[in-house]
């Protein structure tokens, strides 16, 4: 098989980039020109998504999307299905294998859920807003209401509350990124822990319940890496693995905007 050849936005390739790529050799490689690009998901993402997909590439990889209004990146996607165009989604947590290895179990708990906390750590202020919609990709299929405000006006948190279901989504600043899930009922308990692709530190998800505690076992693989795997089966025509795409992060962003300021 050929390898993917893939170019890096104008700031060049990241270190959780170099990585990932660096770890997949005969599936990419990095090139100053390649059918599949990296977009630079820092606000304004959607122009420089649209001038790629004309440019004609075969895959765009978006990184770490800030939120954009819904409408524009619904035209983005009817744009990139009308050129044939694969756009993936690197979302720094919705990929990771800890929560693919959590989830079902989950899902099947979350009747017995009564409350849902999330907060992810940032390094950066700037990406508080990222953050939040980082988050909304994991906690979406667990949430009965299907919007989110804000706690207080200027705040970094978000809640929703439905009468059986109370849920908060945080984000905060400090030197270790990462996502931590608290989930809590009457006779089940979660915590996982989702550490941000840059750091070199497992995935932990473990489960209490009256017969004691369950743990998976601790995954280094990060959420970048199985977004990459899943794009290459993707364009290999070899496998219908879930990507995270245009169409799921829409259902964040619908999730998201009623805890954003109007734009």
């Amino acid at each position: 098989m050929t390898a993917h050849l893939v170019q890096a936005p104008p700031s060049g390739f990241t270190r959780s980039q170099v990585a990932t790529l660096a770890g997949l050799p005969e599936t990419y490689a990095a090139a100053a020109s390649g059918s599949v690009r990296i977009v630079d998901g820092a606000p304004g993402w959607v122009d420089r998504a649209v001038r790629a997909v004309d440019s004609g590439v075969r895959a765009l990889v978006v990184d770490r999307p800030a939120p954009e209004p819904v409408a524009q990146v619904g035209s983005l996607r009817d744009l990139a299905r009308a050129h044939s165009v694969v756009v993936a989604v690197d979302s720094p947590y919705v990929g990771s294998p800890t929560w693919g290895a959590s989830r079902d179990r989950l899902l099947a708990d979350v009747a017995g859920i009564a409350l849902l906390d999330a907060v992810a750590v940032v390094g950066d202020p700037r990406d508080l807003e990222r953050a939040l919609l980082a988050q909304v990709a994991v906690v979406r299929p667990l949430l009965r209401r299907t919007t989110l405000r804000r706690s207080a006006p200027g705040s970094s948190m978000l809640v929703t509350d439905d009468g059986d279901l109370v849920t908060s989504v945080a984000a905060t600043v400090s030197v270790t990124p990462g996502l931590v899930l608290e989930l809590v009922g009457a006779r089940v308990r979660w915590r996982i822990e989702l550490p941000d692709d840059g750091t070199a530190r497992p995935g932990r998800a473990v489960r209490h319940d009256a017969t004691g505690e369950t743990a998976i076992r601790p995954i280094y693989a990060t959420s970048s890496r199985s977004t990459w795997l899943a794009l290459a089966a993707r364009l290999d025509g070899s496998s219908t693995d879930v990507l995270y795409d245009l169409d799921a992060l829409l259902l964040d962003l619908e999730v998201l905007a009623g805890g954003l300021p109007a734009r």
